[in-house]
């Protein structure tokens, strides 16, 4: 029988994981409804996010962290606007780019992923918490870190929802996503609402990666464990449909969590694959798709 004050802890563990994965899906659904292609290197986002920070708080400056941890999205946004520029512009002159684009992304994770193999090494890392200590509720106990987690995640998705709302290139950018010539015969500047939109997905993956290594560890090959789970949260909740991600996260971040506390840790991808299998034979659209 589990005990209340566990229970409390496994809840703020759910909230904290699944806070984190929506930063993740948000990236890929954001990428795949303006271009219209999946980006693999989302994980290498996550990965290079976690590395910068750590290099520049713990590994070589040893700056401060919050100083740190806005350099790092700085960092993460010229990376993106970069990685789109060399790696997916080049293949738009070509018929079928979109499809190339995606083996292309996966290449580039691959490379990204050892580069940061052999600059930082095998050896795992780790960065220190956003908050030390943790909130006491009677006998239940919460990480001040989760807490900022989930205010960070929130505070992220309402503004990015504003800014596709209410700003112009976030308009731009839905508009695209709606009908891409429809967007180039009123002149939108589709090549750089590109840019801007890998650009944003590179900052939510470092995000991620930021908020989730003081709970685990940092080694090249992280990203593709969140990837995959981000992929699920995907087919779950449908691919763009910001509603679907959130209520996909927190729901796979449940059974996650307490499949781990009840069978182990090493069940956790078995189960997200069986997830997987049955949403793509059952309800393949997800619960909110529209394709």
């Amino acid at each position: 029988m589990m005990s209340p004050e566990m229970l409390g802890k496994l809840l703020a563990v759910v909230v904290a994981l699944g806070s984190i994965y929506i930063l993740m899906s948000l990236g890929l659904t954001l990428v795949f409804g303006v271009t219209k292609i999946f980006n693999y290197a989302q994980g290498s986002f996550f990965v290079w996010g976690g590395y910068i920070a750590w290099a520049l708080h713990k590994g070589f400056f040893h700056l401060h962290y919050g100083l740190a941890f806005a350099i790092t999205l700085g960092v993460a946004f010229l990376f993106g606007l970069l990685y789109e520029r060399a790696i997916i512009h080049p293949l738009r002159r070509f018929a079928g780019w979109d499809w190339t684009a995606v083996v292309v992304t996966l290449g580039s994770a691959l490379l990204l992923d050892n580069l940061a193999l052999t600059i930082f090494g095998s050896r795992s890392k780790t960065l220190p918490p956003l908050a030390e200590g943790v909130f006491r509720f009677g006998d239940a106990t919460i990480a001040k870190h989760d807490v900022a987690t989930v205010l960070i995640s929130i505070a992220i998705v309402i503004m990015l929802n504003l800014f596709l709302q209410k700003t112009r290139v976030g308009m731009a950018m839905r508009g695209i996503a709606q009908d891409t010539i429809g967007a180039n015969i009123v002149g939108i500047p589709t090549h750089r609402m590109f840019g801007y939109t890998f650009a944003i997905t590179a900052v939510l993956g470092a995000t991620a990666g930021m908020l989730l290594v003081p709970t685990t560890t940092l080694y090249p090959g992280v990203g593709w464990v969140t990837f995959c789970k981000a992929m699920v949260v995907l087919a779950l909740g449908g691919l763009g449909s910001v509603k679907g991600v959130v209520i996909a996260a927190y729901i796979l971040a449940t059974v996650e969590v307490f499949s781990t506390y009840y069978l182990g840790a090493v069940w956790a991808l078995p189960v997200y694959l069986v997830i997987l299998l049955a949403i793509l034979v059952f309800r393949p659209r997800g619960l909110f798709g529209t394709w």
